[in-house]
């Protein structure tokens, strides 16, 4: 049910100036038009999430729920404008169960398809190329011949057409790129899309490149990383190769990470390809070749497992790829979309919490648990079902600043210091310390350590009182790589940044001693403004000012 609310729906804009803008509606409308109309449970609950007080509907974005755990105001963001346009895709699903609204989605992209067509067969990327393009052919081919794997290709006689002169367009083109003085060279991309249009004809010279790249593979596979492993599997599975594609599984399985916690997934992933722009994507890609080598392997709910906590805690946005990872999810392993969910049992010391809120369709329950009583207490959390369960357990409290603790959470810390600038003989140096004097510059600097990617990430450094900022522009601070954007007011220091991935990032600004005093230090706070599950703290201290 998180994937489903993940679902692109049909796209707004109906003048489309590229063809891959129109494969790409086409795309998300079937695969989304598909799915709910071969799950009538899913129609079922889209429609009751729909009817539902928007402020309580499943389908808004989370950007706006749980306002209350979150440690910034979703108006004092940048992510006001990603919001609003997140419940408004999700509030579009509604048109899918409109055919009439579908086929004229289907009708616009499709003639938009047509007036790019060139006679040579395939189609220009825009309406000004006067010849096709090789590269907007052939990804236009990879995203029908997906949707055609999956069985939600639209019927319509004109785009079938179209598909039949592109495919023989692409023969033809790579055929005569690809053959040098009568010997074949190789195409991964080209037999990978290749595979998936077996009714169409394929001529001799080309189905030796596809013949000279099975070869290819056959011999070089173990010299590929994994999301070339993955494609390798799909291409040996389609081209007759099992055996060798159920050794490539055996390897990828070998280079997993796992636990009963996260699931199933691959570390370090090389995402770069044209099969796989993100780890999800690469992870994803992984699924589908389970699923086409071994349909009923036991990796393949451990790596959906994965798939949906990595939903829970990042926007996959609204694209292609968005779909296609879908549609592996919900067309593989076992089903989980049983509607109502079963009920998780939770307690504390043995009694049974009653929600303040229950969802009934997904299981999403909260509970506020303000009035427990004082003591040791011991959560445990019975499920009985097939299906995966996962939530989370805040706790507030109030100390006095110096007798706060750091706190982390699923390798997520931040960690704050004080430097002062120092001159000496030896030139200008930056030690650490908690002592000051008026007219003294501080640097401090905020260290963030993300062990997981996430969404929408806000960065909170409260500051003592004593402290004047050099610099109090917005503006915005690189570190490893990303930019973060930094807002300044009276207090504190905000960043945020809208992806955040694993690694170990320092943001410094400095300072200066305005006033005399002992100040608290105040604490740093990292926290996913998406899932606000993901949150750590800095620890507290005193400074002292002269």
């Amino acid at each position: 049910w998180t994937v489903v609310t993940a679902l692109p729906g049909l796209r707004a804009d109906k003048d489309y100036t590229t063809s891959l803008q129109a494969s790409a509606a086409i795309f998300s409308a079937a695969v989304a038009d598909g799915i709910i109309r071969s799950n009538p449970e899913i129609e079922k609950a889209m429609r009751q999430w729909l009817a539902s007080e928007k402020s309580d509907s499943v389908l808004v974005s989370m950007l706006e729920k749980n306002a209350d755990l979150k440690t910034v105001l979703l108006s004092a963001t940048p992510w006001m404008v990603d919001a609003m346009n997140d419940t408004q895709r999700m509030t579009r699903l509604a048109l899918l169960f409109d055919r009439k609204e579908t086929d004229r989605t289907y009708r616009s992209a499709i003639s938009a398809l047509a007036r790019m067509k060139r006679p040579q067969g395939g189609w220009s990327w825009t309406d000004y190329g006067d010849t096709p393009s090789e590269w907007a052919t052939e990804n236009i081919l990879l995203t029908f011949g997906e949707l055609s794997r999956l069985g939600f290709m639209p019927k319509d006689k004109r785009l079938s057409a179209m598909i039949t002169d592109a495919v023989k367009f692409i023969d033809s083109t790579v055929a005569k790129r690809l053959t040098r003085r009568g010997k074949p060279e190789t195409d991964r991309f080209y037999t990978y899309m290749r595979l998936m249009f077996p009714d169409v004809p394929q001529s001799t010279a080309a189905r030796r490149v596809s013949q000279a790249t099975v070869n290819e593979i056959v011999g070089k596979w173990k010299k590929d990383g994994i999301n070339g492993k993955a494609a390798d599997a799909i291409i040996l599975a389609g081209s007759g190769y099992r055996s060798t594609a159920a050794l490539i599984l055996k390897s990828l399985s070998e280079f997993s990470s796992s636990s009963p916690e996260r699931g199933i997934w691959w570390e370090n992933l090389n995402s770069s390809s044209w099969w796989a722009p993100t780890a999800v994507a690469t992870t994803s890609l992984v699924l589908d070749a389970y699923k086409a080598v071994n349909p009923s392997a036991p990796e393949i709910d451990g790596i959906r497992q994965w798939l949906i906590l990595e939903k829970s805690r990042q926007d996959w946005g609204s694209s292609v790829t968005t779909s296609m990872v879908i549609a592996s999810i919900l067309t593989s392993g076992t089903r989980w979309t049983a509607a109502p969910a079963p009920r998780c049992a939770i307690r504390i010391n043995g009694g049974l919490v009653t929600p303040d809120k229950f969802e009934k369709v997904t299981g999403y329950i909260r509970a506020d648990l303000d009035n427990v009583a004082a003591g040791p207490l011991r959560l445990t959390v019975d499920k009985t079902s097939p299906t995966p369960a996962y939530g989370a357990l805040y706790s507030s409290s109030v100390k006095q600043m110096a007798a706060i603790e750091p706190s982390s959470v699923d390798g997520l810390s931040v960690e704050k210091r004080f430097l002062v600038r120092r001159s000496g003989s030896d030139g200008v140096r930056w030690e650490e310390s908690s002592r000051w004097k008026v007219g003294d510059i501080v640097k401090v600097i905020t260290t963030v350590k993300c062990g997981l990617e996430m969404s929408y990430v806000a960065i909170t450094d409260e500051r003592p009182a004593c402290l004047e900022p050099l610099s109090q522009l917005p503006q915005p601070v690189y570190s490893q790589g990303i930019c973060f954007y930094r807002v300044t007011s009276d207090s504190e220091s905000q960043s945020f940044i809208d992806f955040l991935p694993k690694g170990t990032y320092v943001l410094e600004q400095e300072f200066s001693v305005s006033c005399a005093g002992v100040f608290t230090s105040g604490v740093a706070t990292v926290q996913s403004q998406y899932a606000p599950q993901f949150i750590a703290t800095s620890a507290g201290t005193v400074i002292n000012a002269d």
